[in-house]
């Protein structure tokens, strides 16, 4: 299948693949990881691919005869069982068909050539007629949600809104608070954006700085007649996972503890721009949960229409997100290949020795955003010296603080490794290792 090989992503272009025999694939290029889920009680298969967005121009290291680019070997998937439905959930913009006229497809992630593959299923979320019927077992989900369109409400008002509103204040934070911070340090500009960093702020989250999750869940309302469908009890623990990623992810900053004691003082130009700097992150972080927390709705959407095979192709951050989900939702769920973040174990070690940090108020019901947990145990280690706990659980939090930051050193030094060289994102797989798990 030489002829099928990528040298230059960013010139891919779409391409027929009906001489593509799936039997000969040893490897995917596109995707850094793979991992594919099964649940025997909500009754489907996942296939999840992580996604760098960063593209090579350099083909992929020891792609040979046997290599198939990810956009390719999927639509000769979709084809090769064409009674077979299949669900693809893609980290791509909601954008109406005008949007899409003027936005070019971008030219910086492995997704864009899924979207030039197919390209007729993302000329716009209000234009699929064509997608329909060149594509009659395949639904194709954006869920994107950080960039909802801003001229068509075909999903739902309430959460576009605010989405479009983080989006902004996220902008604002960086653009007319850190940028302009920079240029005028004077006492007067370090006032006036204290108090904008604050006014932006709490258009998103609440003044007193607490239980964001549920703030965000009230804020959230799925008013599309179509997610009426979604069963309830599995719209109650959709919000009480998000609730904790988002509750963990207050907890892991100062934000509010920070805003309050600057209250109160004359602030300088170094402490607003930490505050900032720290705030703006935040924020990023928000925006990323806030987008799993949609993608989550989305795939309890597909369940109800009785899908059993579904497709998620996003950040790695976002797969993540995902599998941690679907190891709450269904303590039973197998992975059949690929890994989790972090071990359980470390879960509930952290959960144990949290007692002495009741204060903190974090629920430890599911597995937490590795970034947001790395934060929090550095937390439990600086009040630690503060409080009398017993030696041995300071040890073993000692530990637990060593081994999450070595963790997150190696995840972003993985991250890093790949953006510097994108043409090793080629992922070997067993022969029938996908297929076999297709519910037909």
């Amino acid at each position: 299948m030489n002829q099928y090989k990528i040298i230059n992503e960013s010139e891919f272009t779409k391409q027929d693949v009906s001489g593509i025999d799936l039997n000969l694939v040893t490897s995917i290029t596109g995707p850094y990881q793979i991992d594919i889920m099964r649940s025997e009680s909500i009754g489907c298969s996942i296939f999840l691919f992580s996604d760098i967005h960063i593209l090579t121009n350099d083909g992929f290291v020891n792609q040979d005869e046997g290599s198939l680019y990810l956009p390719l070997y999927l639509d000769a998937l979709f084809k090769k069982y064409p009674n077979t439905q299949f669900d693809l959930m893609l980290e791509w913009p909601h954008l109406s068909k005008l949007e899409t006229k003027y936005v070019p497809l971008c030219t910086k992630s492995m997704m864009c050539s899924i979207a030039k593959q197919f390209e007729n299923c993302y000329k716009g979320d209000d234009d699929k007629d064509d997608c329909n019927r060149e594509n009659k077992n395949v639904r194709f989900h954006n869920v994107n949600s950080r960039y909802y369109s801003k001229i068509y409400y075909g999903h739902n008002v309430a959460v576009n809104n605010f989405m479009l509103k983080l989006l902004a204040i996220t902008n604002t934070m960086q653009l007319k608070i850190i940028n302009e911070l920079k240029l005028d340090q004077s006492y007067e500009n370090v006032s006036t954006k204290f108090e904008l960093l604050k006014t932006e702020l709490y258009k998103v989250v609440p003044k007193n700085g607490k239980m964001l999750g549920e703030y965000i869940i009230q804020k959230f309302v799925w008013d599309n007649p179509k997610y009426k469908k979604i069963d309830e009890n599995i719209m109650i623990e959709i919000n009480k996972f998000i609730s904790i990623q988002l509750n963990a992810l207050l907890t892991s900053f100062d934000i509010f503890k920070t805003i309050e004691l600057l209250n109160n003082k004359r602030v300088s130009y170094y402490e607003l721009l930490s505050l900032a700097s720290n705030t703006h992150y935040f924020l990023n972080c928000m925006q990323t949960t806030l987008m799993d927390f949609t993608a989550i709705i989305r795939f309890a959407k597909i369940l109800s229409y009785g899908s059993k095979n579904i497709i998620y192709i996003a950040g790695g951050v976002h797969i993540d997100t995902f599998k941690n989900f679907m190891a709450y939702i269904d303590k039973n769920v197998k992975l059949l290949k690929g890994f989790y973040d972090l071990d359980l174990g470390i879960y509930d070690i952290v959960q144990e020795l949290s007692h002495h940090f009741d204060h903190l108020q974090i629920d430890f019901g599911c597995r937490i955003d590795a970034r947001f947990l790395n934060r929090i145990v550095k937390k439990f280690v600086d009040q630690a010296l503060k409080k009398e706990i017993p030696q041995d659980d300071i040890t073993k939090l000692s530990a637990i603080n060593k081994i999450l930051t070595t963790h997150m050193d190696i995840y972003s030094d993985r991250l890093s490794f790949l953006a510097k060289n994108p043409h090793v994102r080629i992922v070997k797989i067993m022969l029938d290792e996908i297929e076999k798990n297709i519910i037909v």
